[in-house]
């Protein structure tokens, strides 16, 4: 082979050597580009994800929020109401003091707390419901005093029994209340016998074992 043959034999093959290397680097260069690509619609997919699953835990803090705030105000309205009841209820109590209702009520208390304390020798009832304690309890010394409808109690070892209409209501408001909030807050609920039982049977007059 001549020189010349030789020289061209060269270029040849280092031209056919180059354009495989730039035939394997623009394959290259296009895998880079498609894994980019790829790379960066992954990215943007993931971003969206999290926007979305952003978005969605707001939205539902923000429900979750609102409704929090709205039972709370029904909560405030439903206690104030159950205050006005409370107050208006002992409001009634005190109208009947001297009534006929009134007079019947404490005599049927008086007799309940003789049942509790049979050595009584002394009572306190209000001014209004005096003659009535009298007559009904002849035995008695009895005495005046705010006691509204009910009657205080006393033996000689100086033993008392409360049992005034609202000392009565005094001991079941705070078992009440929670029920007839739980009525207006919850539209159905639960209704166990034996807690409404239990419930009764604290409700009792107040004994001073004095």
């Amino acid at each position: 082979m001549t020189l010349q043959a030789l020289l061209e034999t060269m270029e040849h093959d280092g031209r056919r050597d180059l354009a495989d290397v730039l035939a394997r680097d623009e394959h290259r260069a296009r895998e880079i580009l498609r894994e980019a690509h790829q790379a960066a619609e992954r990215d943007r997919l993931g971003i969206l994800t999290r926007a979305e699953s952003t978005a969605r835990d707001q939205a539902l803090r923000v429900r979750s929020t609102g409704a929090a705030a709205s039972r709370a105000h029904v909560r405030e309205v439903v206690d104030a109401e159950l205050e006005r009841v409370r107050t208006a209820a002992g409001k009634e109590l005190q109208e009947l003091v001297g009534t006929g209702h009134g007079t019947a009520a404490t005599l049927d208390l008086l007799d309940e707390a003789m049942a509790l304390l049979p050595s009584a020798t002394s009572c306190t009832v209000d001014p209004a419901h005096l003659d009535a304690v009298r007559r009904h309890r002849p035995c008695l010394v009895v005495e005046t005093g705010p006691v509204g409808v009910g009657v205080v109690l006393r033996d000689a070892q100086g033993r008392a029994v409360h049992n005034t209409a609202e000392g009565r209501l005094d001991a079941a408001w705070p078992l009440l209340r929670p029920v007839l909030r739980d009525a207006v807050c919850e539209p159905h609920p639960e209704v166990d016998p034996e807690a409404d039982a239990k419930a009764d049977a604290e409700v009792v007059p107040e004994v001073d074992p004095r």
